[in-house]
């Protein structure tokens, strides 16, 4: 699924995360974890890394995309194109197994 790469206005995309989801970290790792009232719909444990977490939490704050890869760059050293499709591919990841839903 390539959400993002069809959309005219990614750069200004808003997103909702699922309310039945939740980020927690687990020992050395970060989890998504979905209720089982979602469990139909998506995995009810996801592994993500420590920057699927950093973007997680954005995303529940409500910050848009563009917002979300500068915040990213301040804390870490990398080119912005590299991060920009890193961003892109989780973004489709999470949309994909209903963890987050585009806003039209």
């Amino acid at each position: 699924m390539k959400y993002l790469k069809n959309s005219t206005d990614t750069n200004y995309s808003m997103f909702l995360t699922n309310p039945e989801v939740i980020c927690r970290k687990i020992g050395n790792g970060f989890f998504l974890l979905s209720s089982k009232k979602t469990w139909d719909k998506c995995p009810y444990v996801q592994q993500i890394s420590e920057t699927g977490a950093f973007y997680w939490n954005l995303l529940e704050k409500g910050i848009q995309r563009d917002e979300m890869l500068d915040c990213f760059l301040r804390e870490y050293n990398i080119m912005r194109e590299e991060a920009s499709e890193d961003l892109d591919y989780y973004i489709d990841m999470l949309i994909e197994y209903h963890y987050l839903t585009k806003i039209e």
